[in-house]
């Protein structure tokens, strides 16, 4: 960002926290996504999609499709590479 003279990096500014048992969980740093939409960093429809999309994985979860194939691949691939 040349206006800020900074490096900027966008993800979905909330983070969801899944337990071991695979379907509970919790959202944490909503307000990261406020501080986001507060300094321009995204629009308010960025900021509704964000939200959207979170609350489509919560709901995920809690139909007990987690973890999501991402994640699945992800892992197949730590096991392969020995993480």
């Amino acid at each position: 960002d040349t206006t800020r003279g900074c490096w900027i990096m966008k993800d979905l500014f909330c983070d969801i926290l899944v337990d071991d048992d695979e379907r509970t969980c919790r959202v944490i740093d909503l307000g990261d996504l406020a501080d986001a939409l507060d300094l321009g960093l995204l629009t308010p429809t960025q900021a509704s999609n964000v939200l959207r999309r979170t609350d489509l994985a919560l709901a995920a979860v809690a139909r007990n499709e987690f973890p999501f194939p991402e994640i699945e691949r992800g892992r197949a691939a730590c096991r392969e590479l020995g993480v």
